[in-house]
């Protein structure tokens, strides 16, 4: 099969545009004392004594706090009514649960990958933000129930949500623009946007406006503190779905200009825009879901570069969508 000369050289531009990284904010990882190690509350919680389970289940929840509790309770259900010490026992004796902890501990018997990528992350946090805490970090099984539990000190990632586009069982529970999320080389990713997304937030009202450039500016972090991930990795997009942003960045924000979206203060307005979905509403179905947060990303890396004097903590501090707008310059 021949192989069309610009369209090589096209994708060759976009993978460059894509592995960008922003100047100015590269730190040497080691003048920065931390060491994250992922926990396997995964093992601890498989490896309970069940003839001594009042005593396993206290030293659990001794070691784990809010994340013990909120797991039993929230996550499998086993906390919730009856007896505790019986329903656990029942639980990692169920025959899907053993057969889905086999299967992770079969891909992630080593995590030190996700721990060093993680920790680089934290690493740009803890420089840029000093007063920020470093959570712990963990691993557990939830019955894909959710891919990742955040608690006030804790970010574990559910691992049986990342077992991998090709993992069977998947077919039955999630939708296939979701299915190609849940894979090993995400998992880094999510806990650290889980931290970012925990600690600086979105505005819960306001304008489409308001969400894009929040989200743009925690996708913006996410590109500092990740160095080793380009935007289209950030995105969760494949190279299909970024040349289509690419392609299609002044007629997605000549859109939302004319059709007078960016002021809407509607909630159902701005969610059919910037919650996960196989595309974007109001876009062409060749576009990937939530597009207009790859132009929120854009908007702030264009902020930022025409205002060299603003600092990553200023930036995050910025409340004011309408003047990063206007102030960014931004023209697609």
């Amino acid at each position: 099969m021949k192989t069309n000369g610009f369209a090589v050289l096209l994708m060759a531009m976009l993978a460059v545009l894509s592995s960008c990284k922003k100047n100015g904010f590269e730190i040497d990882p080691n003048s920065v004392n931390l060491d994250v190690k992922i926990e396997r509350f995964d093992k601890d919680f498989n490896n309970i004594d069940t003839v001594n389970i009042s005593a396993s289940l206290q030293s659990m929840r001794q070691k784990y706090g809010e994340m013990f509790d909120r797991y039993v309770v929230n996550v499998i259900g086993v906390g919730r009514e009856g007896d505790l010490s019986v329903n656990v026992s029942a639980f990692l004796n169920d025959s899907m649960y053993k057969e889905v902890y086999a299967e992770c501990q079969r891909q992630y018997g080593d995590v030190s990958d996700i721990e060093d990528e993680v920790e680089l992350a934290m690493k740009y946090i803890k420089f840029y933000f000093p007063e920020k805490k470093i959570p712990r970090f963990g691993m557990h099984i939830s019955g894909f129930n959710q891919s990742i539990m955040a608690t006030k000190d804790m970010m574990s990632a559910s691992i049986d949500c990342y077992l991998g586009a090709d993992y069977i069982p998947y077919q039955d529970i999630a939708y296939s623009y979701q299915i190609a999320k849940m894979t090993r080389n995400n998992v880094a990713m999510d806990l650290v946007y889980a931290y970012i997304y925990t600690e600086f937030g979105v505005a819960e009202n306001g304008t489409l406006l308001q969400s894009i450039i929040d989200n743009g500016k925690l996708l913006y972090l996410m590109n500092i503190v990740m160095p080793g991930r380009t935007d289209k990795d950030i995105m969760g997009y494949n190279d299909q779905q970024y040349e289509w942003c690419v392609n299609n960045e002044k007629q997605m924000w000549n859109y939302l200009i004319e059709e007078k979206r960016l002021y809407n203060t509607s909630h159902l307005v701005i969610s059919k825009f910037v919650n996960p979905a196989p595309f974007t509403s109001e876009f062409p179905q060749e576009s990937p879901g939530q597009a207009v947060l790859w132009l929120g990303m854009r908007i702030v890396e264009s902020y930022m570069d025409n205002n060299k004097n603003i600092g990553l903590k200023e930036l995050m501090a910025e409340k004011n969508a309408q003047k990063i707008l206007e102030e960014s310059n931004y023209k697609p």
